[in-house]
């Protein structure tokens, strides 16, 4: 009868003991799988943020390269005007010189 009542009293500390690891194991399966949510959110937002700073720096980068470009094609305009502009010049000096010649010889 002594006997009896320690196995019982073993085959219920082992379903209690059986009942707590089941309880805490489903605990911890609970805590690990909000810890993943919570670490797969800041992932998303850390790779938002990262997407946002990099669209920020492309924005920058290509509107500095544009202005650049910008200045470029007006510095090449300007050179090119300059220079149609000295061209001319020459040919309306080469022209008034000819004509000048020509009109001593008729003269």
């Amino acid at each position: 009868d002594h006997e009896e009542e320690i196995d019982r009293l073993k085959d219920d500390l082992e379903d209690e003991l059986s009942k707590v690891k089941r309880n805490n194991e489903s605990k911890l399966s609970a805590e690990i799988d909000q810890r993943r949510r919570e670490l797969e959110l800041e992932n998303q937002e850390s790779f938002s943020d990262f997407r946002k700073k990099l669209a920020t720096e492309f924005e920058e980068k290509k509107s500095s390269l544009q202005s650049e470009n910008e200045q470029k094609l007006a510095n090449f305009k300007k050179k090119e005007q300059t220079q149609n502009d000295n061209e001319l010049a020459e040919l309306k000096q080469s022209f008034a010189q000819k004509l000048r010649r020509e009109k001593q010889t008729l003269e």
